[in-house]
């Protein structure tokens, strides 16, 4: 790495966390009213909104992390 190349990494926290099924949450989750929305996660890279992430995380039955606040619902 050279040049000036700097790398782009994400700082990722992993937390203990169980399976949950996509068709249980899928009602709840706003990006999955999107059109396309499966071949986005196919690509395996989606922005999503902060209660979308949160209802997930609480599918996962995961608590929030200190320092990282969660609006679970």
């Amino acid at each position: 790495m050279g040049g000036g190349f700097v790398p782009h990494r994400r700082d990722v926290r992993y937390v203990d966390a169980q399976k949950a099924l996509l068709d249980m949450t899928k009602p709840k989750l706003k990006f999955c009213a999107r059109p396309n929305w499966r071949m986005a996660l196919r690509r395996g890279h989606l922005p999503l909104e902060p209660v979308d992430f949160a209802t997930i995380a609480a599918a996962m039955g995961v608590r929030a992390a200190k320092g990282f606040e969660m609006e679970l619902q």
